[in-house]
């Protein structure tokens, strides 16, 4: 068997002592951070992933016990994409039901879970959008639906919520914003299954613009 030279590894370490100073701290530091990140995302109670799936196969159907399974999963995992996910199904249920500030509360708290998802994260800003116009808040409404579009990797969603802003203005008498919009929706969504409806929108607005001189 080979002797060991601690002779050796010591004068090693002495030489390298701030490489193996520098690696320790690297090492204590990453064993801190998994810590700290398991700490604030605890797994979620077995079975939610199973309990979620059924709670939107209900809300698809229509079932009013969905609410129930999603306030349960909300409040027991809230720190789980199945929680954070619940909350914006939450507020569709509640925007179903009529109470628009229930619903508002549910979309707004999905929105500061911090869940990574683009197009749900759209959804919302859409909906609040439409609670916030019927509520007579159009300028904030509209702020919505430019946050819809500008969160939604898709073009199609991105074109019906400008379709939407461009409605809007028109509606509210703003004829040149509405013309500016659907000038842009024509440039950028050729293809849009709207374009038809818009360039018709645009043939309007530009009549209503000229005989405003």
């Amino acid at each position: 068997m080979k002797k060991i030279d601690y002779n050796g590894v010591i004068d090693y370490i002495k030489e390298h002592l701030r490489n193996v100073i520098i690696g320790s701290v690297v090492v204590l530091v990453l064993l801190i951070g998994v810590a700290i990140v398991v700490s604030y995302h605890p797994a979620p109670p077995p079975g939610t992933q199973l309990k979620y799936m059924r709670a939107i196969s209900l809300f698809t159907m229509g079932d009013s016990t969905a609410v129930d399974s999603l306030l349960s999963i909300a409040e027991v995992a809230p720190s789980s994409v199945e929680g954070k996910r619940s909350l914006y199904y939450l507020g569709v249920a509640y925007m179903k039901k009529g109470d628009m500030d229930a619903a508002e509360s549910y979309f707004n708290r999905f929105l500061k879970s911090g869940l990574k998802d683009p197009f749900m994260t759209a959804l919302a800003y859409n909906h609040l959008a439409t609670i916030e116009i019927n509520k007579g808040r159009v300028d904030k409404g509209l702020a919505y639906l430019k946050k819809a579009m500008e969160e939604n990797p898709y073009a199609s969603y991105k074109g019906f919520y400008l379709y939407r802003m461009i409605i809007i203005n028109e509606e509210l008498g703003n004829y040149k914003e509405a013309y500016k919009l659907a000038k842009e929706f024509k440039e950028k969504y050729k293809d849009h299954p709207l374009y038809v409806d818009v360039s018709q929108e645009l043939k309007f607005l530009e009549g209503a613009l000229t005989s405003q001189g």
